[in-house]
């Protein structure tokens, strides 16, 4: 029979372990275990002392996986909070953070901290759909976990817009910023990439239901928005996730990192959209110029590859209006610019039929640009962005000319989270851009009036007649070609499915793929 404190060579602790003798600490009159029960830590005023964990005056620092006193703990510049860090039942502190902090939420309705996504599904939570806390299956039935619903970013404040003025938006940025290097990158991606050129994107989401976790926000460069237009029947109103600035391979792999967590936490209707916007082209009046007269050659063709609700959503689907009208021709064609080789005659011609576009894009407050409203003065006589009537056609021509950002905004495909949909539609997007940027004097003379889709993106095989052909640059232009005709098949008007349900859209948008010979997509 063993006696506690004997000289045997086990004792039992006050916590009723049988433990070696020398690996204990007595402590008025009671055994403690070394390092698990006791820890000899410095007292407020620097000397050694024995600490038991019992006394509940240490408590364990789980960043710096050592025990201290509790005063100096909760006196530390960060804010330390009490909470679940492993597998086991006892609790360490830890500092509460935005981008790693997460709670487990109990069926009593208790929200204990936890240190991370990784310990709380290592013990069985799954983040729930419908709040932004784990719920464990133990506790609730999976349906109650995983149904999808809005709520509200409690750590955020929603803008309506992602720019500098916006403190979620630098946030994000910076972010974003700091975990970019560490975005894996493969072959191909950067093959890819270098077929967009110099050309930024960005990429506008609107969903109908769901919330992206905020932890997930900063490393995706991602940026919950308000939207007015998405709001429904019962007041809600979901979010539109726009992309920080993006560009290089890394860009294009967040594309596909975003697209991962849409999917899994979000859902979209008929009343989103998705929003290409691309930048890093020389905004002149030529380029302009010759990308509208592009834009509007090909653009039945662009709202051919869509559901048929898309040519009028107002009568179709019951919207507001339609955000994503047909370009109006405005005479642009029946040019005289090159007329002549006079440089002074061409340019002055130029400003001419580039005024037709500037008066537009005033809604026709304005003949021509001044002092006061022009290229780089940033200000629309319209003042906020959703009194510029002219935003609201299916590629938006007011951000090139009045936006400091200067993108070219494609505004016509259905909403979307999948991949692929996403990924083809910004390189058909940016095919129009490159064209015009190699092809500027000739489409403003007339020789490109008859040009397609498929003519743009076959312009990827040589990089627009910059480099020789690659069987890589050839896969990718005749994969996009059969991706716009299969899309334009797809939603021919005898083929009733008007809004696209019965194909690919909706229900059915995140399990699409499209393969052709060569690739099973563009990565």
């Amino acid at each position: 029979m063993e006696l506690r404190g004997n000289r045997e060579k086990t004792v039992t602790t006050a916590a009723g372990n049988i433990v070696p003798r020398e690996g204990v600490r007595r402590i008025k009159g009671e055994f403690y275990e070394v390092d698990k029960e006791c820890f000899r830590i410095k007292s407020p005023k620097g000397e050694l002392y024995w600490y038991r964990v019992a006394s509940g005056k240490i408590g364990y620092v789980v960043e710096k996986n050592a025990w201290d006193l509790l005063s100096r703990i909760l006196d530390s510049e960060e804010r330390m909070i009490q909470g679940v860090y492993h597998e086991g039942p006892d609790l360490g502190y830890f500092p509460q953070k935005k981008d790693t902090t997460v709670f487990l939420y109990s069926k009593v309705g208790t929200k204990t901290p936890c240190y991370s996504e990784e310990v709380a599904t290592s013990l069985g939570y799954i983040q729930s759909k419908n709040n932004s806390y784990f719920m464990h299956p133990n506790e609730f039935k999976l349906s109650e976990i995983t149904r999808k619903a809005v709520y509200r970013y409690k750590e955020l404040k929603i803008n309506y817009g992602a720019n500098e003025g916006s403190t979620t938006f630098v946030n994000i940025n910076n972010k974003y910023g700091k975990a970019y290097k560490n975005i894996k990158v493969s072959d191909n991606t950067t093959e890819l990439y270098k077929m967009l050129g110099n050309l930024t994107f960005g990429i506008e989401f609107e969903t109908c239901n769901g919330v992206v976790p905020v932890r997930k926000l900063g490393a995706l460069g991602l940026v919950p928005l308000k939207d007015g237009s998405l709001r429904d029947a019962e007041g809600r109103e979901p979010y539109e996730y726009t992309t920080v600035p993006l560009q290089g391979p890394r860009g294009l792999e967040t594309i596909k990192n975003i697209t991962k967590e849409l999917t899994e936490y979000c859902e979209v209707n008929e009343k989103c959209s998705l929003h290409v916007h691309l930048g890093g082209f020389e905004r002149t009046e030529k380029m302009i110029l010759a990308l509208y007269m592009l834009s509007y050659t090909v653009q039945k063709e662009f709202l051919a590859m869509m559901p048929g609700y898309k040519i009028d959503p107002v009568r179709s689907i019951g919207s507001s209006k339609n955000y994503c009208q047909m370009l109006p021709d405005l005479g642009l064609r029946a040019n005289n610019i090159f007329v002549d080789n006079d440089s002074n005659n061409v340019k002055e011609r130029t400003r001419t039929f580039f005024n037709k576009i500037f008066s537009w894009t005033t809604d026709n407050k304005l003949s021509a640009m001044d002092a006061n409203y022009n290229l780089t003065s940033y200000n629309h006589p319209s003042g906020a962005k959703w009194n510029q009537h002219a935003r609201y056609h299916h590629i938006n021509f007011v951000s090139p000319i009045f936006s400091r950002s200067g993108t070219l905004e494609f505004r016509l495909h259905p909403p979307t989270t999948n991949f692929t949909k996403t990924i083809n539609w910004l390189m058909i997007c940016a095919s129009l851009i490159k064209f015009a940027q190699n092809n500027t004097d000739d489409i403003i003379k007339g020789k490109y009036d008859k040009i397609t889709l498929s003519d743009l993106v076959a312009g990827y095989k040589n990089d627009f007649g910059n480099v020789p052909p690659s069987k890589r640059r050839e896969e990718v232009a005749t994969y996009l070609q059969n991706y716009i005709k299969f899309r334009i098949d797809l939603f021919k008007p005898s083929n009733k499915d008007i809004l696209g349900k019965k194909s690919i859209e909706f229900e059915k948008d995140a399990a699409f793929t499209f393969k052709d010979k060569e690739l099973d997509n563009l990565f």
